[in-house]
């Protein structure tokens, strides 16, 4: 999801007024202080454009469609997505609001809704069964259809975490241990050291697959606590290029309206986790990359020799300026 940062004043105005609208329901009421640090995160960072929320006309009407080109008008609805969760709750008159406000702005977002709506139901089962579905095809399937031992390999990601031992595969992972210091592999090596996490291959490993979400940790410098699960998720969703906004519900759902929707087998929820800085910082610096290591062919072995700061230069990951937690150091 590449950022829009336009120039034209009447744009920018549009979409700022757009955002208001969520941030005030309609100017109906004054916004939570979280809405306003979120509107001002997403200036900041997204757009890097200044907005004014108290100069913003916060009543949707269709000079709004008028001002924007389709694309502007969705990435301005997907912002506003992530706005109507900010406040640590979903309800169904706001709920009601967003939907008319994308028959406002002439833009059809039936799968993204269909999931809000999902969680606005709480059938977090439902929804985390949608975006497996979804993680299987642009991961797995990279675009197409996920084959049979793909799925298997996902169940065993989602319900048989580490009851199986593969030595061939353990024996890769810890051979990367006599790698130099700073490339790619030892990092991945040292990461999983530092957490206690068992390598892939290792009973009571995960999946080697999952290495990807680990090699994202690492490139990104966000940590494994909640906040930066959360901020690595969103990340993830920057530079996603197909079911962009199933990375954005997650992180929100989870770990800021304390929704489980992670996983089929534990809760590891939280309620009011959102740093507005530090998470829309997390998803431009996505959106500044120039590769979806998830959507893109891309494989942590193509790259196991290189150092991570080059890979960082390489895919255009800029720095955290905010002060969210590292993960790891390119020389530990």
């Amino acid at each position: 999801m590449k950022a829009l940062r336009p120039d034209d004043p009447a744009v920018l105005q549009a979409m700022a007024d757009t955002m208001a609208a969520v941030v005030t329901d309609w100017g109906t009421r004054e916004p939570a202080a979280i809405e306003v640090d979120s509107f001002d995160a997403i200036a900041r960072f997204i757009l890097r454009r200044d907005l004014d929320l108290e100069r913003s006309k916060p009543v949707p009407d269709a000079r709004l469609a008028a001002a924007m080109e389709p694309d502007a008008r969705l990435f301005t609805l997907r912002l506003c997505m992530a706005l109507f969760m900010s406040p640590g709750f979903v309800d169904v008159e706001r709920f009601a609001r967003l939907e008319k406000l994308a028959r406002i702005l002439n833009v059809r977002a039936d799968a993204e809704f269909k999931m809000m709506r999902w969680a606005l139901e709480k059938r977090y089962k439902r929804l985390l069964i949608e975006i497996t579905r979804h993680a299987a095809s642009d991961y797995w399937g990279k675009g197409g259809r996920a084959k049979l031992s793909d799925w298997m390999k996902i169940a065993e990601q989602g319900f048989f975490i580490g009851r199986f031992s593969r030595a061939r595969v353990a024996e890769r992972y810890r051979s990367l241990a006599r790698l130099p210091k700073g490339t790619l592999g030892r990092t991945i090596f040292d990461f999983y050291n530092d957490n206690d996490y068992r390598l892939p291959g290792e009973k009571g490993g995960m999946p080697e697959h999952f290495i990807l979400h680990e090699c994202t940790h690492i490139l990104s410098g966000y940590g494994t606590d909640p906040v930066g699960e959360m901020n690595v998720a969103v990340f993830t969703a920057g530079a996603k290029k197909r079911n962009v906004m199933d990375w954005v519900f997650v992180p929100l759902l989870q770990w800021h309206l304390g929704a489980s929707v992670g996983s089929f087998t534990i809760d590891v929820s939280h309620k009011g986790l959102l740093d507005p800085p530090k998470f829309f910082e997390s998803w431009a610096r996505g959106m500044d990359m120039n590769i979806s290591l998830m959507d893109d062919p891309w494989s942590w072995w193509d790259v196991i020799e290189t150092d991570i700061e080059e890979l960082r230069a390489e895919y255009n990951i800029t720095p955290i300026v905010t002060d969210a937690p590292a993960a790891v150091a390119a020389a530990s």
